[in-house]
């Protein structure tokens, strides 16, 4: 979706996962690979969350996002060999990726630059200001606890220094159990989570 925000062009940037479908679960297809060969720019965020994409994509201009210079990358909570994939969900980190991808973009499509810098302005804005939003919400709730269903939020609570009560599932593949179930009633019932 940066891609998107800087390009404004939905007839030539493709996105190979449709943002209603999981990335997670998704697999690629023939006319993925055809996307691939045509395409002058490809930006993906990790070897973590793409698995085996970089090795399909290494002969193209590909860029892996989580090594974009500036990036603050956090650790995964399940496997400390790994970095958290989610890095787009820190405000900064979103801002630093669409910098980057106009960069590249004006690279290859000198005439369109000015276009994807006055995109890039209107990106960054709205970051700025949604980051404010959210700022003020998170105070109204800021000591209430909560629960995650799922591990996808860390430079999120990071950057806005909050803290779930508990994350039901670290591992993204597994559905919860009846286990997780009565553990959640429990907080429910005890009050400590509404």
């Amino acid at each position: 979706q940066i891609v998107l925000a800087i390009t404004e062009d939905k007839n030539n940037s493709i996105l190979i996962i449709s943002p209603t479908i999981s990335e997670h679960d998704y697999q690629l297809k023939r006319s993925d690979a055809a996307a691939f060969a045509k395409a002058d720019l490809i930006f993906y965020v990790d070897e973590n969350l793409e698995r085996n994409f970089a090795k399909m994509v290494r002969q193209k201009k590909s860029y892996q996002l989580s090594q974009i210079a500036g990036i603050k990358l956090l650790q995964s909570r399940s496997d400390s060999k790994k970095i958290d994939p989610h890095l787009w969900m820190n405000p900064k980190n979103a801002v630093k990726i669409a910098e980057f991808i106009a960069q590249k973009t004006c690279e290859i499509d000198a005439i369109n630059c000015k276009k994807y810098q006055k995109n890039l302005e209107r990106f960054s804005k709205e970051i700025s200001e949604t980051e404010k939003k959210i700022s003020a919400d998170l105070l109204e709730i800021k000591n209430q606890n909560y629960v995650f269903y799922h591990d996808g939020y860390q430079y999120f609570e990071d950057y806005f220094s909050i803290k779930p009560l508990k994350i039901m599932s670290y591992d993204r593949n597994r559905d919860l159990s009846v286990k997780d179930m009565r553990e959640f009633s429990v907080l429910v019932k005890s009050g400590k989570v509404q």
